[in-house]
């Protein structure tokens, strides 16, 4: 039984960054993992995708991205993992995203 609760606990404190922690971690351009062009760039509070010249607002909520156009929730994505070089994002549909970055 202790196994199982120390195990929760190192699970829970990985994925408790703070919000600063997490936006610096965000921060960069980003690649799906097989692709050579980025996907999309974090700037600060803001996103750019690479196919687009709007710029989105993120707001970080938890483990939750969402991301606005102007008051407009444009959609929502849960971060499965987040460290220095990747990020995979699981969509409202269930689907895994996994972007890398080569800082």
């Amino acid at each position: 039984m202790s196994f199982l609760i120390i195990t929760i606990g190192c699970t829970s404190q990985r994925a408790l960054y703070t919000e600063s922690k997490k936006l610096k971690l965000l921060q960069g351009a980003w690649f799906q993992v097989k692709e050579e062009n980025a996907a999309f760039l974090i700037e600060n509070r803001s996103l750019i995708f690479f196919e687009d010249i709007t710029r989105y607002n993120i707001i970080l909520k938890g483990n939750y991205f969402e991301i606005y156009e102007g008051k407009h929730l444009f959609t929502t994505y849960h971060i499965v993992r987040l460290d220095d070089h990747t990020l995979w994002l699981k969509t409202i549909e269930g689907n895994l995203l996994k972007f890398r970055n080569d800082k």
